[in-house]
């Protein structure tokens, strides 16, 4: 089956962040306008040729790039959602738990408690949705027509970013003025495992398997991270993917991945089902805040305000690579990796 890819680039700019709307329509182009097709024979012959391999590394190289550039202020994020939310967030909301019985819940009369043994899948399918995101922002190295249009993967994962921190703040906030008493069975009165943590212990002390967390219940941080993620990749699908019936497997996989998410959430009573439903419309209502917040005034002058928060210097190799790939892979064939 041959596939024919048509139209002309016009690159606005190296290191913009521009990135085609939901819903448009994207067509692949070739740096000189040129039509060009691409047959199995030739998605084959290029997959084994060095020089497949050799732009598959420059584009991979060039977000490494856009990492490094973005580099402060991502670190900030990270630590704040991978030690604050994780550490010092949660163990304020255990401090402050006190056990009682569970409140009545709808979605606990509904739904039977899972088993210990099949509890894991609640992990399982948080840990399968974070990986498929991953490898589907992946495809931009393996594929021209991404970065032709602008559609980074490590602008898209900045995205989902902004909104997991924003988000995880705000959840902290949340849970943490008013204590409801836990429905899992571990902060259930006469609990073995029930050890609220105190003092210095608050700044160090991380849960697991043999000591689980209570209190951190209003909203579920576990469905709000698949549903942040699946927002991203369904938000920015067509600059992804321009392969339809891969792209709506890739989004009816993720969102499936969210429904399940909640069935696990309130059958294994990590979370009362106001948590799920409250996350449920929060994540969203946060995602499209976000983006609308990308195209004001003001968003204009925080760029401005926080620009001591890039590195320069990788911006300008940011641009110097930009350009080298520019005039390299100009009037080229785009193939894809596996045939279309």
């Amino acid at each position: 089956m041959n596939v024919k890819v048509s139209g002309d680039l016009e690159d606005p700019g190296p290191v913009e962040m521009q990135v085609p709307s939901p819903g448009s329509s994207l067509s692949v182009a070739l740096g000189s306008g040129e039509v060009g097709t691409c047959s199995l024979a030739a998605c084959m012959g290029a997959v084994r040729s060095k020089e497949y391999w050799r732009a598959v590394w420059e584009r991979f190289w060039l977000e490494v790039l856009l990492v490094l550039a973005n580099f402060p202020h991502l670190v900030i994020k990270v630590v704040i959602m991978a030690y604050g939310a994780q550490v010092p967030f949660r163990n304020l909301a255990y401090y402050r738990h006190v056990q009682g019985p569970p409140l009545k819940d709808l979605g606990f009369e509904i739904i039977p408690e899972l088993s210990e043994s099949v509890q894991f899948v609640s992990e399982l399918n948080l840990y399968a949705n974070h990986l498929f995101v991953l490898m589907l922002l992946s495809l931009s190295w393996f594929r021209g027509s991404a970065h032709k249009t602008k559609m980074y993967a490590v602008y898209v994962a900045m995205y989902i970013l902004n909104c997991l921190f924003i988000g995880h703040v705000l959840r902290f906030f949340t849970y943490i003025s008013t204590s409801l008493p836990g429905p899992a069975p571990h902060c259930q009165p006469g609990a073995e495992t029930y050890s609220r943590p105190t003092g210095v212990k608050i700044w160090y002390r991380l849960s697991d398997t043999s000591d689980l967390n209570c209190g951190d219940l209003m909203f579920s941080g576990h469905q709000f991270q698949v549903m942040t993620l699946t927002m991203g990749v369904t938000h920015f699908r067509h600059g992804l993917c321009d392969i339809k019936w891969l792209r709506v497997l890739a989004v009816c996989i993720l969102w499936g991945s969210v429904v399940a998410q909640m069935y696990f959430i309130v059958g294994t009573r990590n979370h009362y089902t106001v948590d799920v439903v409250v996350s449920a419309y929060f994540t969203p209502a946060l995602w499209f805040a976000l983006q609308h917040f990308y195209t004001t005034k003001q968003y204009e002058f925080c760029k401005r305000f926080f620009k001591f928060l890039l590195w320069p210097y990788f911006g300008r190799k940011v641009e110097q690579h930009l350009e080298y790939m520019r005039t390299k892979e100009s009037g080229k064939e785009i193939v894809w990796l596996v045939p279309l």
